[in-house]
């Protein structure tokens, strides 16, 4: 067994990658988390939250794709997957901006970097 408690399923070639991938979002999500809390604490709380808000923006697509893209059929969709990811982002940032007009564009735009940058560190450093 994994840590997800799944067992192994040898016809599904995108286990390992799939458990790789998760680990990064969760991670990334976890250091997201810590930087926005220090954030609100030294700066304001709307800053540590515009940079959570990011990063939420960059990491719940990611996340989605992960799930979506790692099955079997992923494969046969993969044009309409990349598409689904983007407009999640797209729809996430159009959310935030729709019910907070007042956050920091430059503070939430810094928290999708740091999350997509982080995510890829971290996916280098899984292998």
């Amino acid at each position: 067994m994994n840590t997800t408690g799944e067992k192994h399923k040898p016809g599904n070639p995108w286990h390992d990658l799939r458990q790789r991938l998760l680990r990064t979002v969760v991670r990334a999500a976890a250091v997201i988390s810590v930087v926005s809390l220090i954030m609100a604490v030294v700066m304001t709380i709307s800053a540590g939250t515009a940079f959570m808000a990011g990063g939420v923006i960059a990491l719940m697509p990611q996340l989605w794709f992960v799930l979506r893209g790692t099955s079997p059929k992923a494969t046969l969709h993969a044009g309409g997957l990349a598409l689904g990811k983007f407009s999640l982002s797209a729809a996430g940032f159009a959310l935030w901006f729709a019910f907070v007009p007042t956050a920091n564009p430059v503070l939430t735009l810094a928290g999708t970097a740091t999350a997509l940058l982080l995510s890829a560190v971290l996916m280098a450093g899984e292998r």
